[in-house]
């Protein structure tokens, strides 16, 4: 078991494995545990260790969910308001400038969109715009575009 802050109740892994965060709800009352991040390693076997800091504050907004990017680069806290990260060397988290977004009202849930993702297999090549070209791109998939027809 390792310690999380106060009321954990959400969890993301980063895209390579190595780091996970934990949303902590808190409580927000006075001398007890105030809504946070906690950040832990991943070891051999699974196991989780605490980063340094083992966890971030946040104040108020009791962040109720969490989100880590595609490109592994940025967290996200879903809360009121949504509090966001860059991801530095080793996983480590620092807020980003602004630190917080506004929302309306009190998120519950936090998602990133993927974006413009390049296919890496034939069977995704020909779904969505993609096709395969052998020897123009060495067995790798390019967008496809459809243009008018030449005269």
């Amino acid at each position: 078991m390792v310690a999380a802050g106060d009321v954990p109740i959400g969890v993301a892994v980063s895209p390579d494995g190595r780091s996970v965060y934990v949303a902590n709800e808190g409580t927000g009352e006075p001398g007890e545990d105030i809504p946070g991040v906690s950040q832990y390693d991943v070891g051999a076997g699974g196991k989780l260790s605490p980063k340094n800091p083992a966890t971030l504050a946040v104040g108020l907004g009791h962040p109720r969910a969490v989100a880590v990017s595609p490109n592994g680069e940025s967290v996200y806290l879903a809360g009121t308001p949504v509090h966001q990260y860059d991801v530095g060397a080793g996983g480590e988290l620092s807020p980003k400038d602004p630190a917080t977004v506004a929302d309306c009202g009190g998120a519950f849930g936090v998602a990133v969109s993927p974006g413009a993702r390049v296919p890496t297999r034939e069977g995704q090549c020909k779904h969505g715009g993609w096709k395969q070209f052998g020897f123009k791109s060495q067995g790798r998939c390019i967008r496809f575009v459809k243009r008018g027809s030449r005269k």
